[in-house]
């Protein structure tokens, strides 16, 4: 089943039904012609289209009928060799990490017929085009294009997730099985959110540092940074950076948590210390009472003296968060949550 579809963009035209699309094997799509066009791509295109409306050119059924057949040989070849169960120890690899992924995108539903029968179905047939042309790694390479084109492009998906998925199952296609390191990298890939990734990076940091480079450890490190680091997401700078020194890592990626925890910490104190009298004025005098105003006069000592950020006792790190939520507007900044916060701890400059 073949069928071609105008950009959203067209008058009249619509987006493809989810259920009618999840029927085809493939997506591919058409680039913009709009942008970035050269007079080279121009000229090109005027020839070929010049070249079919006026020079006759005679069909070679017999050699199409040849190429034909000789993908179909390739394709029982490949079968005879094993080639499905390759596919399916790899797509058992990608396709739970691809699912779990896809939980943080909030993406798309994918039907077990897209990953049981249809993407198997186009990695053998692509693989068998590849041999045919003379692919030194057809199961790679059609690997490639079945997650690109059935899975990518048709559920609007980043290829640099897919990616990141493929390079660690694609030993399943060569027969070698799925190494140490990257059954690391597909957990790693599949861990659903911020926490869960950083839970995974506690409960394995020995298997990770004894299976990966330091180099990839590095960029691990540096997309969860990157993650804590977005608008919206920077209390969990807090966690990272306790986690960093629990674990006793020492490398950049701590020294970068620390600078940008730092702004955004400067950013949040600056705003809730001039009002802090304010939470204390016109409230019953008690034990209650006297613990916040306790706490925040330990915070602003900490403050003074530099070491708000360095202390990484369990209130601290409490409050550091709920500051960062507050600067970004996640959590309520009036007196009476601010009293119940500083009710609710211990605060030790220690």
């Amino acid at each position: 089943m073949v069928a071609t579809a105008n950009p959203e963009s067209y008058a009249a035209a619509f987006q493809l039904d989810e259920a009618l699309l999840d029927r085809f094997h493939a997506v591919l799509p058409v680039p913009e012609q709009q942008d970035g066009i050269k007079v080279d791509d121009i000229t090109a295109m005027l020839k070929l289209s010049w070249s079919a409306m006026h020079e006759q050119r005679d069909v070679e059924p017999e050699s199409i009928a040849r190429v034909f057949a000789e993908i179909q040989q390739a394709h029982a070849e490949l079968v005879a060799q094993g080639a499905p169960a390759r596919i399916a120890d790899y797509l058992g690899q990608v396709v739970p990490a691809l699912l779990k992924a896809l939980k943080e995108q909030s993406g798309p539903y994918i039907s077990a017929r897209t990953y049981a029968r249809n993407v198997p179905e186009t990695v053998l047939a692509v693989a068998a085009y590849h041999v045919v042309a003379g692919s030194k790694e057809p199961l790679r390479a059609a690997a490639i294009d079945a997650l690109r084109y059935s899975i990518a492009t048709k559920f609007q998906i980043k290829t640099i997730t897919l990616d990141a998925i493929h390079q660690a199952a694609e030993g399943c296609l060569r027969g070698d099985g799925t190494s140490n390191a990257d059954r690391i990298r597909l957990e790693v890939a599949a861990a659903s959110d911020f926490a869960e990734r950083l839970t995974y990076l506690r409960e394995h940091w020995d298997a990770i540092r004894s299976s990966l480079g330091p180099d990839e450890i590095e960029k691990l490190l540096g997309d969860l940074l990157r993650g804590a680091s977005k608008k919206g997401e920077q209390e969990k700078l807090v966690e990272l950076r306790h986690t960093l020194h629990t674990l006793g890592y020492e490398g950049d990626a701590l020294r970068q948590t620390d600078g940008r925890l730092l702004i955004a910490l400067n950013a949040a104190v600056n705003m809730i210390l001039p009002r802090l009298q304010g939470v204390l004025d016109g409230r019953k005098p008690g034990a209650e009472l006297d613990r916040v105003r306790t706490n925040i006069d330990t915070l602003r000592q900490m403050v003074a003296s530099g070491r708000f950020l360095a202390n990484r006792s369990a209130d601290v790190r409490k409050l550091q968060t709920h500051l960062v939520d507050m600067k970004e507007g996640d959590v309520p900044s009036d007196n009476d949550s601010l009293f119940r916060l500083f009710a609710q701890m211990t605060l030790a400059d220690g």
